[in-house]
């Protein structure tokens, strides 16, 4: 699970993956704004920055997604052959100070 304003309304937002295999985006007073489906079960998910999270799949696959008005948008998606054990976000080039360490 994260927590994060992905929706940029001042009020938090909880982004859920499920055993189910799916991603699911709620408001603060419970509603599912969005879900996506996923080919495996989803094991990590980290806020990016503004409306991006990244994700990792227990079959190895890790990508970005945006999110904007109730709609989900990959923005890349990597399959690998080796398990996650975490999700790191971080600026390699230092264009987003907030992502500075």
């Amino acid at each position: 699970m994260e927590v994060c304003d992905i929706d940029g309304d001042g009020a938090n937002e909880l982004i859920a993956g499920t055993d189910d295999n799916e991603i699911r985006i709620c408001s603060a007073a419970g509603d599912i704004l969005c879900e996506s489906k996923q080919t495996d079960k989803v094991t990590f998910l980290r806020h990016i920055t503004g409306k991006s999270f990244a994700f990792g799949l227990a079959n190895g696959t890790v990508g970005v997604y945006d999110y904007d008005k109730g709609v989900l948008t990959r923005k890349w998606r990597v399959k690998s052959k080796h398990a996650l054990n975490a999700i790191a976000v971080f600026d390699m080039t230092g264009a987003n100070p907030s992502l500075r360490c």
